[in-house]
């Protein structure tokens, strides 16, 4: 009994810090292939995302193989990333980028992040490093002090209306 209890938390250790990366190109329609992805590995990134399969995926369309094969994986408990073929943020209701339960990254890799607040302060934004895009909402504000750690510490953010 010991042997299993110990066989079973070595493969759920291993699956903490296995990623496998996919094409939304390619075939997800194996759902006994797919079972496998899930289940040894905790982490999937699903790469070349355009905006209307992004549109698919945020109406939960399951009759494309490519967002069953996503939401399949959240109930298995792997957490998704989505690794954008465009770089406009702008494009995604910012919204549901926050709520949403992935993580977005543009086509360089670098992360989409969105902050629940209306005024962001030095706190909000002291942890965050350079890989990071803060989204900014309309009606968001930076506080002076988070604006400069922001330019002090290379992190890019993007206001509505004013990024490119």
């Amino acid at each position: 009994m010991e042997e299993i209890v110990q066989y079973v938390l070595d493969r759920l250790t291993n699956r903490e810090a296995k990623t496998l990366t996919l094409s939304s190109k390619e075939n997800l329609s194996d759902s006994k292939k797919n079972r496998h992805y899930y289940i040894n590995n905790k982490h999937l990134v699903i790469k070349d995302i355009g905006l209307i399969l992004l549109k698919k995926i945020i109406e939960i369309d399951e009759s494309d193989d490519v967002v069953s094969f996503i939401y399949q994986a959240l109930d298995y408990d792997c957490q998704v990333t989505l690794q954008l073929s465009f770089n406009a943020p702008f494009l995604i209701d910012l919204k549901w980028l926050m709520d949403s339960p992935f993580t977005f990254l543009n086509y360089q890799k670098r992360e989409y992040k969105c902050l629940n607040k209306s005024f962001i302060t030095y706190s909000d934004v002291a942890l965050l490093d350079s890989t990071i895009i803060l989204v900014l909402f309309d009606q968001q504000r930076l506080t002076m002090l988070a604006r400069e750690k922001l330019e002090q510490e290379n992190i890019e953010f993007l206001e509505r209306g004013r990024c490119e």
